[in-house]
């Protein structure tokens, strides 16, 4: 089919021999239905003009008026409207926005508009791309171990789908209701390739919806019942068919890729070629009719359609999820409208991500925006219309992200059948991971972030009962609100069961305990029902006895009953048992940048508390030896005057400070702080070296290198400061420099040999683990740590070991083992009567206490190894 009255001078591309209009419907019985016949297979109506309508037209230059959509009305569409919408034909160009003007006038119309043309939103790239990285970004597997999308129908209403494919050929969708010979199919595998099945073609509109044997869909671009794409260009040919492979390829099957929404039924629809689509209305209209669940439109241009915002409206009140690109431009749609994309009360608009989450250069974003999705390099099904062959390819554009998008849709409506279509939007902008930190310079402007299948697929059929606190009663002991060795508590916990989740009821809970220090009085909790954005602490209560030693980890986990079935069934949780004397503060609130240090705490197999600076466990203890202190990406107000103070007052009390920070230097009570307290001077800020390098011979220091690169770390080394010692008991413990040597920068400090404060001037969190040939964070911190041993006690930071020794009366057994094992303790007398006998179970790190009266020797029994201790 050749189309020569075109505009395509600039972005708003319309057809020059036609305009669209919605008759007002006081008017409609002036507009006679003269005929209604099928043209090339597809119902069509054909109606005449009224007279005052023809004088503003001048009627010898029409060629005819049909009814734009092709098919049966149906009431539905009736309610919409799109029985009244019309096509006026000419017979020759005319200026389409003049004849708009003269139809607006006579006042029968609800509009008149161009028939608009929209360009696919594809950027070609090299094929040989042989990696669906795009499925593991999302957590596809994940989500496909929950559900499969086999019982879902897909349409994309693009330039049509080689649905011959082998990749395609086993998921396209069949009209049964053309099934003449009901064998169950309408296409089928004759051994070599797929076809129309013969026994169905009879030249008859079997299923009555105005099309003749539309065996797997229609096209509405050449006007008969074969989608296949039409050769024309190169680049666009094969653009429906890799849109339909991303969103269905025949997963499983042990062919060529997988798509996103396994094994989903793809409707054959073609509403344009070469590159341009023209028939998106009658396309989206017909998928909806015929039970398409989820349409892609991967095309879009700058001109406002009210008849295609239509047909989506009616497909969305047919059930069906709209997804759409947002553009190539690079331009915000928010300021300059792109469409379907912005319609947005009828679509999703989705814009393009790379492999790094980060927004391409081509990407259009803006408030229009819902979500994003992979869109560079996705490789998918491809055609080669130049020799009809089946290849795979990837390609790049938002033409890509929006599939990729509607495929999770396709999987949220297999998960939980009974959503909504509103349900289906709301779960898959509320599943998104956010990626406004990778691309700051577009913040707010990616939608809610990139998609993440797995976590939408959960949302859609399960409970998300979680616990966001545990609450210790010891009111019966000291009432100090933490659990302690000798004391039987009450554990209350604060359940949350988050926005978008589903409802729960008949909610319980069981403590299930592996620590044979820990006796469960009660392990059980009812709670009932727990409606979604609802927060909770239940009137029931754990109930746990505690022996053993501390400071330690109590590591326990709760099973979730509800219906439906909980996202987590079993929740793992840690309670503190005693009062650890490292401290991990999180001084910036915005981020999880706090797990890079206490995963390295863990590592190191550490006891240590995590509070925020406005926790009252912050300094409630004087057993707290160590403060290990971030800011993160804060840089404003780094430092307030409160914590300022408070941390002066900790290192007044002879206590440890570690600090990470790579904005401090610049912040006013910050720089003070660090002159004052941490025996530095700055030099100069916002250095950009990404490569710290240990001072020979540094206790801290020596023999370490780190790289602050690479997405293992957070990514957020951007000022870092170049510092110095300022006084005698400081020094310098590390430098900045290149990755090849060059460059010499101070990059952390040592205050009050040997060991009070350590000042890091960039991001801890920021250090690579992956690196090969350089040290890991774990690495760093246990230099720290190790540090700070001269002059603590913490037990968590001697050597493994057993260490006892004689204080006040009492005889005081430090231990710490790399894995945990039983102590059986015993002491005797000089004489040989034993005074004191003891068994600790799964011992790791702790003190052991025995008091003692007398003064003189004891002899002290550890498992096999045996001590001489004096009280003098």
């Amino acid at each position: 089919m050749m189309f020569f009255l075109l505009n395509l001078n600039d972005q708003n591309l319309y057809f020059k021999d036609r305009v669209i209009a919605q008759i007002k419907k006081e008017y409609l019985p002036l507009f006679e239905l003269k005929d209604m016949r099928y043209v090339n297979g597809a119902l069509t109506r054909f109606y005449r003009l009224p007279n005052s309508v023809n004088s503003v037209l001048n009627s010898q230059n029409i060629k005819s008026v049909e009814g734009l959509i092709l098919g049966k009305i149906t009431p539905k569409a009736i309610e919409f409207g799109l029985d009244r919408i019309i096509v006026i034909y000419f017979n020759s160009e005319v200026d389409v926005y003049k004849i708009v003007r003269d139809l607006e006038s006579t006042g029968m119309f609800e509009y008149v508009e161009p028939w608009f043309i929209y360009k696919m939103d594809i950027v070609p790239n090299d094929p040989l791309i042989s990696n669906q990285w795009h499925l593991p970004k999302i957590q596809a597997f994940n989500a496909w171990d929950i559900t499969k999308a086999d019982s879902i129908v897909v349409a994309a209403i693009d330039g049509g789908v080689a649905w011959d494919h082998p990749d395609l050929g086993g998921i396209i969708w069949n009209n049964l209701g053309e099934d003449v010979n009901g064998n169950g199919k309408t296409l089928i595998f004759n051994g070599s390739t797929w076809q129309f099945d013969p026994g169905d073609l009879n030249g008859v509109d079997n299923d009555g919806n105005g099309f003749i044997d539309d065996l797997i869909g229609w096209d509405f671009y050449g006007n008969d019942n074969n989608p296949k794409p039409d050769p024309c260009n190169a680049t666009y040919d094969d653009h429906g068919t890799h849109v339909t492979g991303i969103m269905a390829a025949w997963t499983n099957n042990s062919v060529g890729v997988a798509g996103e929404a396994w094994n989903a039924k793809a409707m054959a629809i073609q509403t344009g070629a070469c590159g341009y689509i023209y028939s998106a209305i009658n396309g989206t209209y017909y998928a909806a009719n015929k039970g398409a669940k989820i349409t892609n439109h991967s095309y879009g241009g700058p001109s406002y359609n009210n008849s295609a915002r239509t047909a989506l409206l009616h497909a969305r009140s047919m059930g069906a999820n709209n997804y759409a690109a947002a553009g190539n431009q690079g331009v915000d749609v928010g300021s300059s409208p792109r469409y379907p994309c912005c319609y947005n009360d009828a679509t999703i608009c989705v814009a393009a991500t790379n492999q790094g989450d980060q927004k391409p250069s081509w990407s259009n974003y803006g408030s229009c925006v819902d979500v994003s999705a992979p869109g560079d390099f996705v490789y998918s099904t491809a055609w080669n219309s130049s020799n009809n062959s089946f290849i795979y390819a990837a390609y790049s554009g938002t033409s890509m992200a929006s599939p990729s998008a509607a495929g999770v849709g396709a999987m949220i409506k297999a998960a939980n059948p009974s959503l909504s279509v509103d349900d289906i939007d709301t779960l898959l902008i509320c599943s998104t991971d956010n990626i406004d930190a990778l691309n700051p310079s577009y913040a707010g402007k990616l939608g809610s972030g990139r998609v993440n299948m797995f976590k939408a697929v959960r949302m859609a059929k399960f409970a998300g009962v979680s616990v966001l606190k545990v609450r210790v009663d010891d009111s019966n002991y000291n009432n100090n609100q933490r659990a302690e060795v000798g004391e039987q508590v009450k554990l209350f916990l604060t359940i949350s069961n988050p926005r978008c989740y589903r409802n729960a009821s008949n909610v319980s809970l069981q403590l299930i305990n592996n620590d044979p220090n820990i006796t469960v009085i009660d392990g059980n909790i009812n709670v009932g029902n727990l409606n979604m954005e609802q927060t909770i602490e239940p009137a029931d209560f754990f109930e746990v006895s505690i022996s053993g030693s501390q400071p330690r980890f109590w590591d326990f986990k709760v099973k979730v009953n509800s219906v439906p079935q909980n996202a987590d069934t079993i929740i793992n949780l840690r309670l503190i048992i005693g009062f650890p004397k490292i401290l991990v503060v999180d001084a910036d609130t915005l981020t999880n940048f706090e797990t890079y240090y206490t995963s390295a705490l863990d590592s190191l197999n550490k006891v240590y508390e995590l509070v925020r600076f406005n926790e009252p466990q912050l300094f409630r203890s004087n057993t707290r030896e160590i403060i290990i202190w971030h800011t993160g990406n804060r840089s404003t107000n780094v430092l307030t005057s409160a914590e300022r103070d408070s941390l002066v007052a900790w290192l007044n009390s002879g206590k440890k400070l570690f600090i990470s920070s790579q904005y401090l230097a610049e912040d006013p009570i910050g720089s003070q702080f660090i002159q004052n307290y941490l025996g530095a001077n700055i030099i100069q800020t916002g250095i950009q070296y990404k490569t710290i390098v240990g001072e020979t011979g540094d206790p801290v220091g020596n023999g370490l290198k780190f790289r602050l690169v690479n997405p293992d770390g957070a990514q957020n080394a951007n000022s870092d400061d170049n510092i110095a010692p300022n006084n005698p008991n400081s020094r310098r413990a590390f430098r900045w420099t290149g990755v090849t040597g060059s460059g010499d920068y101070g990059g952390a400090v040592v205050y009050q040999i040997p060991c009070k404060t350590v000042f890091l001037a960039g991001p801890f969190e920021a250090i690579s683990n992956t690196q090969t040939g350089w040290n890991k964070r774990e690495e760093f911190m246990s230099a720290v740590l190790n540090c700070f041993i001269s002059s603590s006690d913490e037990v968590g930071l001697i050597p493994f070991g057993i260490y006892p020794y004689v204080k006040n009366s009492q005889i005081l057994i430090k231990y710490h083992f790399k894995q945990a094992q039983n102590l059986n303790i015993s002491l005797y007398s000089v004489n040989g009567y034993r005074i004191y006998e003891s068994e600790i179970k799964s011992a790791q790190y702790g003190i052991h206490k025995i008091p003692i009266k007398s003064k003189g020797i004891y002899i002290l029994k550890v498992n096999e190894k045996t001590y001489k201790l004096i009280n003098n």
